[in-house]
């Protein structure tokens, strides 16, 4: 349940904050974005967000691994 508050929507937020994070841990130091774009990103809640990369701790083998832990363990 989400919960509203005056001019204040929680989880949009929250998504925003996730997805800045996000962006700033990119594989590829030239995909930051830079502190003071950061900072702008967050002040704004008009400014267009770049959809982040793949981690790159993450891929297909390593999703397939957990996967297969996840249905061993119970």
């Amino acid at each position: 349940m989400m919960h509203m508050y005056p001019n204040i929507n929680f989880q949009k937020e929250v998504i925003k904050v996730v997805h800045i994070a996000l962006l700033c841990t990119q594989e590829a130091l030239s995909l930051r974005p830079s502190m003071s774009t950061a900072l702008k990103i967050l002040a704004k809640d008009d400014y267009p967000l770049p959809t982040p990369s793949k981690p790159p701790f993450i891929d297909e083998l390593t999703m397939e691994l957990n996967n297969i832990t996840q249905s061993t363990s119970f």
